[in-house]
């Protein structure tokens, strides 16, 4: 694996500002295994300079329904996914789709 440079961000501002600093040349982790999965085997297209660790960012493990839609916080683990109520009632209302089809194709975006 390919030297990096490590940075704990202590804040969404903090980790804004490292994002800027290094002009597309960093990656964010939140947990990493994914992440330093891909750097030890060489997968990624382009090598971060750097990693900006957000999980020192506290309140970012949410999950919430607001106005325009469901929102899930960086932070928030497939563990908390599966058992959060919120998401069970949006499942629950998914499932009474007139449409199979529907139902099956449907997917979750994140941008």
């Amino acid at each position: 694996m390919k030297s990096f440079i490590h940075h704990d961000a202590q804040s969404i501002d903090e980790a804004v500002r490292l994002l800027k600093t290094y002009k597309g040349k960093a990656l964010l982790n939140a947990g990493g295994t994914d992440l330093l999965g891909s750097l030890k085997q060489g997968t990624l297209k382009e090598y971060p300079e750097a990693l900006i660790n957000i999980k020192p960012i506290t309140k970012l493990d949410y999950i919430k329904e607001e106005k325009e839609g469901l929102r899930i916080g960086a932070l928030a683990t497939l563990a908390d996914v599966t058992k959060s109520p919120t998401i069970r009632k949006g499942i629950a209302r998914w499932q009474r789709l007139p449409n199979r089809w529907l139902r099956r194709s449907s997917v979750i975006c994140v941008p």
